[in-house]
């Protein structure tokens, strides 16, 4: 176990992009069933509503499906759809 932060092996890469953003920037479908989509699939399973992640799931099925634009403002109807 580390004590310290070894930032070393950072690489220095400071121009990420996390996979889902890599995935809609490269015009592939995203990974969104998979990760967010399995905590709504869960959800429903032990009926635990997951509000967030349904609209984070209609959201990126929008975008890969190309009737949403990616933008910032997506948080904005994500927000909405949640009543907030």
């Amino acid at each position: 176990m580390m004590s310290e932060p070894n930032h070393s092996q950072a690489g220095g890469r400071v121009n990420w992009l996390a996979s889902m953003a890599q995935d809609v920037h490269k015009g592939r479908h995203s990974e969104v069933d998979f990760m967010n989509g399995l905590i709504c699939r869960k959800g429903i399973e032990t009926g635990i509503p997951t509000p967030f992640h349904d609209a984070i799931v209609d959201a990126m099925h929008g975008i890969d499906d190309g009737s949403l634009k990616p933008d910032p403002a997506n948080v904005d109807i994500i927000m909405r759809a949640v009543g907030m």
